[in-house]
Parts: C-alpha cells; sequence; structure tokens
C-alpha cells in the first residue's frame, strides 16, 4: 500500500508563524547592526578626510592665525568640499534642528544615586548654539558656523583663534586641535543621536560631554596633561588661565593640565576630589582627609571612566589649587588609601576637568 508523506496545513501555517516571529526579532537587529557599522565607517572616513585637509593647510602655511571661524571656514573651502555654509543665526539651514544625546551619568556627590546610573536622553536645539563655548570649547572666543559638504555630511564647526598650532615644516601636525565638529554622517536623516550617525570631534554637547558629574557640575573623562615648559608657564601668569606664578623646574604637568581644561577655575577643587573619593570607597571623605583602611570600588572607579588610561589603583588627579612654582594639589587614589598632597608639578598626575 502507497502511503504519502506531506506536512498538514496547521504544520505548515506553524512553520511559517515561527518564521515570521523570528524573522521580527531577529531582522531588525541586523539592520541596526547594519547602520552602526556603516555610520562608523562614515565617520572614519569623515574624519580622516579632514584630519588629511587640516594636515595640508599646515604644510601651505594657512592653517593658523584666523581671528574667525568665519575666515578660517573661507580658507577651508578651498581645501575640502563645501557645498553651502550657515552662519550662526541660521545653523538649522545646515544642521539637523534637533539632535539627540544619550548617556548614563553618576552624579557622585549624591549619594541617592551612587548604585545607580540615571539614564537619560536629551534634546538639544541648535538654535541654542551660538558659540565655541556652546560645543565645548570655553576658552575659544569663536562662534560657530554650519557646514553642508559633498559627501552629505552635515556639521557645526568652531575654529581654535588661541592656541592653535601651525608648522609648515611639521608632518606631524595634523590640525585638528585647531577645529571642533559636530557633524551628522547622514545629514539631516534620523536618528541624528549621539553615537549613531551624531559624532563629535573636539567637541561635547549637553551631558553627552560627561563621565561624570559632581553636584550637577559636568566633569570630562580623564586625560594625560602635556608638560608645558617654564617659558610655557610662565606665558599663563596673570591671563585668564588664573595662574599665578609658573613653575621653574623642567616639565609643568599641573600647568599643562590649566592649560588643556582652559584654567585653574576648570579644574577640581579639593572638595570636588574628595566627593570623588567619597563615591570610590563608599564613605565620606572631608576636603582635606587623609584616611587608610579603606576599600577601593574598581567596578566604580571604571563607571567615572578612569580605565580608559589603562589604569587601576593607585592613581592621582591635579585639582586647582598652586601658589608654589614647584607645588600644586593634588589627590592620591589608592586601594585601601587616599590622601590630598602637594606634589611637585614635574610629576606626572592625571587631569580632568569640571565645568565649574
Amino acid at each position: 500500500m502507497k502511503i504519502n508523506k506531506a506536512f498538514t496545513l496547521a504544520e505548515f501555517l506553524i512553520t511559517i508563524g515561527v518564521i515570521g516571529v523570528t524573522a521580527a526579532l531577529v531582522i531588525p537587529t541586523l539592520i541596526e547592526t547594519q547602520k552602526n557599522k556603516m555610520w562608523n565607517t562614515s565617520a572614519k572616513v569623515f574624519e580622516k578626510k579632514v584630519g588629511e585637509t587640516l594636515k595640508i593647510m599646515n604644510s601651505q602655511g594657512v592653517l593658523g592665525g584666523y581671528i574667525s571661524t568665519e575666515d578660517f571656514v573661507e580658507e577651508f573651502s578651498k581645501h575640502i568640499k563645501i557645498t553651502k555654509t550657515c552662519t550662526n543665526d541660521n545653523l538649522a539651514e545646515c544642521f539637523p534642528e534637533n539632535i539627540m544625546g544619550t548617556k548614563s551619568v553618576i552624579d557622585v556627590a549624591n549619594t541617592s544615586t551612587w548604585e545607580n546610573e540615571n539614564n537619560y536622553t536629551s534634546n538639544i536645539n541648535i538654535s541654542d548654539i551660538k558659540t565655541a563655548k556652546d560645543i565645548g570649547q570655553k576658552k575659544w572666543t569663536t562662534n560657530v558656523m554650519g557646514l553642508q559638504l559633498v559627501n552629505g555630511v552635515t556639521a557645526l564647526i568652531a575654529y581654535n583663534n588661541r592656541d592653535c598650532e601651525q608648522n609648515p615644516y611639521s608632518n606631524q601636525i595634523d590640525g585638528t586641535k585647531c577645529i571642533a565638529l559636530v557633524y551628522d554622517v547622514s545629514g539631516f536623516e534620523k536618528p541624528n543621536t549621539y553615537s549613531k550617525d551624531l559624532r563629535l570631534l573636539n567637541a561635547n554637547i549637553g551631558d553627552v560631554a560627561c563621565a561624570f558629574k559632581i553636584d550637577g557640575a559636568c566633569v570630562t573623562k580623564v586625560f594625560k596633561p602635556t608638560a608645558l615648559s617654564p617659558e610655557e608657564g610662565l606665558a599663563l601668569v596673570g591671563s585668564e588661565y588664573g595662574v599665578k606664578v609658573a613653575g621653574v623646574n623642567g616639565g609643568d604637568y599641573w600647568a599643562g593640565a590649566v592649560k588643556e581644561c582652559g584654567g585653574t577655575k576648570y579644574l577640581p577643587t579639593t572638595e570636588q576630589l574628595a566627593k570623588i573619593a567619597s563615591y570610590i570607597y563608599g564613605t565620606e571623605i572631608g576636603a582635606s582627609d587623609s584616611v587608610s583602611g579603606l576599600n577601593g570600588d574598581l567596578a566604580k572607579v571604571e563607571k567615572l571612566d578612569y580605565m580608559i588610561l589603562g589604569n587601576k589603583f593607585p592613581f592621582s588627579i591635579w585639582g586647582n589649587n598652586s601658589d608654589h612654582i614647584n607645588l600644586a594639589g593634588e589627590r592620591q587614589y589608592a586601594a585601601t588609601s587616599t590622601a590630598l598632597n602637594f606634589n611637585n608639578r614635574t610629576r606626572y598626575m592625571h587631569g580632568i576637568c569640571v565645568d565649574n
């Protein structure tokens, strides 16, 4: 007797249903993954192109010396294909009107959130952006301009009219410190969201700039200061940087941190350094306290982005207090202790900037 084998209609419908549900779950993830790869690739290509353009401008001696962003962009547009420029009173004609920043930020001075990161989405209106200060460069005095490039990228740009380094005889200068960019590799198309199609180069927007907060004040990631020579340190004395005395012995790392942050007022106070310690050790540490017998939490250190330099315990951070030519305040954070010290400014310490 011949027996015919086949799926019943019910089995067929169940199979189709399972395939449909699986596709509904998997395909959006695959699409998002592909989009992220595309955005990452576009960002790398764009930043490489900008770096090459600035390097060429340096070699031709036309990178530095501009008073305004407008003057710089006029020269910049001769070296990279820009289809449209916008002044800071009509940036939305060159850039998405609203952009989104998403990040988890810990406020270390708020004990109720010590164990809980605050997830948020911040909506930033481009009409609120006017000057370099609005995209994180507080010491620059230039305006922001909008750009549309031939490759579809839209950007906000500000020029560094204070410390732009130029040396036509150096092939090491890529010029990226001369500008700050907020750019969107997908142009006006959504999502216009930070870390997706929206990226930053020497710029900050809203709270995406914060590694964490202290009493609501935004704190940057840790960085390695570049030591200044005695002559470079002396140039900061009596200026808006707030440096009272210049170091005279070797490279001055504290002055390097001051210059990187834009002034002593943007370095952490002794009270703020102690609040970081209170968070890391889970107990109250006074501004001038040196305490042992503690249990430092490396997971908390990692949340503060300090691990990006590959550092564990101990590490030290420069503070804003220095009235001595050779010494500056800093706090050390070790596995079982923390101490407020005055250390030689020629010693390497970490730096962070605080939006006080």
